[in-house]
């Protein structure tokens, strides 16, 4: 007998260990993301600020160095080749030039232009006088030598001319012509101080069918 009740103590001791509440477990420490992690993330943030620093760092600039002036130019001419044997006198003009700055030392002008030859002496075996003025359009690009965009510069240009003859024979009636012309300019230039700048031009281009309008021009600027 006892030991039959040694046997069956452990059977009526276990609904009263399984009732008993089991240990409580310890709350689990919130995961953390990994320390690399949370670098990488702090890494692409600064670069993306330091990005979007330098992207607006270099609006700014190219919005400060985006600039334009407006000026006048007093102009004397001397023809040259056919044009000479034609007219040999000194023209005279007055011009306006637009000028403008994107980002960079290169001036990008827009150049109109009235010029005016006084009739010369008689020429030719005709005795002829000629009269001659014209209009300029032209657009052009200054490329300064040096950074600061003062002293010397080349100077290239593309444009027409709308060119207007008038011919006085000693008897005879008076004749006139007109005609549209391309003109193309090469020069140099140089200038002074950013509003005050001095170019000398050669100009090439046609005046009709078989005489050229080729003369050397001398220009002195003033930008505002």
């Amino acid at each position: 007998m006892t030991r039959i009740l040694t046997l069956l103590a452990p059977l009526a001791l276990a609904p009263a260990l399984l009732a008993q509440d089991p240990e409580p477990s310890k709350p689990e420490a919130p995961k953390r993301e990994s320390t690399t992690s949370e670098t990488r993330r702090q890494e692409s943030w600064s670069w993306s600020s330091e990005e979007g620093s330098r992207r607006n760092g270099r609006r700014v600039r190219t919005q400060d160095t985006h600039r334009h002036s407006f000026g006048w130019s007093l102009q004397g001419s001397l023809p040259n080749r056919d044009f000479k044997e034609r007219l040999d006198e000194t023209g005279y003009g007055i011009g306006m030039q637009w000028n403008s700055w994107d980002g960079d030392h290169i001036v990008h002008r827009t150049r109109l232009e009235m010029n005016t030859w006084k009739e010369g002496a008689p020429l030719g075996p005709a005795q002829l006088r000629t009269q001659t003025r014209n209009v300029l359009f032209s657009f052009d690009r200054l490329f300064p030598l040096r950074t600061s965009g003062l002293g010397p510069y080349v100077a290239i240009g593309l444009g027409g001319a709308r060119w207007t003859q008038t011919q006085t024979a000693p008897a005879g009636p008076e004749r006139s012509y007109s005609a549209t012309k391309l003109v193309v300019m090469a020069g140099l230039g140089f200038q002074f101080t950013p509003n005050i700048g001095l170019e000398g031009r050669y100009n090439a281009g046609g005046l009709d069918k078989t005489l050229d309008s080729t003369h050397v021009q001398v220009a002195m600027s003033v930008r505002f």
